[in-house]
């Protein structure tokens, strides 16, 4: 009975301790899953994080919540940046083109006929106008020959005919860039401004080197130059239009004038890609008597304040004369 008592006791111990064994491996098999099961859920949360952040960052989906198209529809602004521009000037008389050679009829209070010798003159300051009214500037491409920093010269004669004083070589336009955008208008002055006007013509850069478009009388340029002959004036008729009166220090250098004469041009209607800015002379000459020049004057007029042949001439570019200031110019329009 002890034997068989203590194999019922050793069987039974036996299988107890199968059973525990049993049981832990159970319960370690249990926190394994536990632990694969966690770490799956820590990938899943992951992954979702992942796409979350990678979602706000690329900016798709829309704030609405209506779905969208997964584009971000921010608007961008508008980049910034320049248009090249060509202004094309063009002289005439009347509705016929200027060229030396011809003879125009029919002109000024006396109907007199106008034989060109030169026509030349400077432009700066040049803007082109928006529908808003907003000027922009045109940045002139340098060329080192018809056009320096903000100054452009204007030559219309080419030296055949009676135009013996100029060149064979003409510019009937103004080259440069500006912001990119729609233009509606132009403004410009006549003439170089001052800062410009008062130099060594000798040492200035092509055009401000034409030394037949400079006063050496005045030190100062011509910033119109408009010679020929008329029916009353066979020697000759000059229109010159500069800056007079001018006042230096004690060294000689031009400090101010009291008569700057540069003329200012407005015109609107200006589409520069089609149009084109025309100097009509028959308009400039409308008002002015061509065949006699007032007395112990210039022939016709050299821009001098006492000089009345001046009046009616700068009435047409929108000068001040004597205290007299037009409301607007009449020598310039387009087409």
């Amino acid at each position: 009975m002890p034997r068989l008592g203590s194999w019922r006791q050793g069987a039974f111990v036996g299988a107890m301790s199968l059973t525990v064994m049993s049981l832990t491996v159970m319960s370690l098999t249990v926190m394994s899953l536990t632990v694969m099961s966690l770490t799956v859920m820590s990938l899943t949360v992951m992954s979702l994080t992942v796409m979350l952040v990678t979602s706000g960052c690329s900016g798709e989906g829309d704030d609405d919540g209506d779905g969208g198209d997964g584009a971000d529809t921010t608007p961008s602004p508008t980049p910034s940046g320049l248009q090249g521009v060509e202004i094309r000037f063009e002289a005439k008389v009347g509705d016929r083109p200027f060229a030396c050679g011809q003879a125009y009829e029919g002109l000024g209070v006396t109907s007199s006929t106008f034989e060109p010798w030169d026509l030349r003159l400077f432009v700066h300051h040049v803007r082109l106008v928006t529908s808003a009214g907003l000027e922009v500037p045109v940045s002139l491409e340098q060329d080192g020959i018809w056009q320096t920093e903000d100054v452009a010269l204007l030559d219309f004669e080419d030296k055949t005919g009676r135009c013996v004083d100029g060149t064979v070589q003409t510019n009937t336009t103004v080259k440069g860039t500006l912001d990119a955008g729609e233009y509606t208008g132009i403004r410009f002055g006549v003439g170089v401004p001052f800062e410009l006007n008062h130099q060594d013509v000798t040492l200035a850069s092509s055009p401000l080197n034409v030394t037949s478009m400079f006063w050496s009388w005045n030190f100062g340029y011509k910033f119109i130059k408009l010679d020929g002959v008329t029916t009353g004036m066979s020697g000759g008729m000059y229109v010159h239009v500069g800056s007079t009166d001018c006042e230096t220090n004690a060294r000689g250098v031009v400090t101010s004038c009291d008569h700057p004469n540069r003329p200012e041009i407005a015109l609107s209607g200006f589409d520069p890609a089609s149009q084109t800015v025309v100097l009509d002379l028959a308009a400039l000459f409308a008002d002015v008597d061509l065949d006699l020049n007032a007395e112990a004057t210039a022939a016709i007029c050299m821009s001098e304040p006492y000089d009345p042949d001046c009046g009616a001439l700068f009435a047409s570019l929108g000068l001040p004369f004597d205290d007299v200031t037009p409301s607007s110019q009449t020598a310039f329009r387009i087409e």
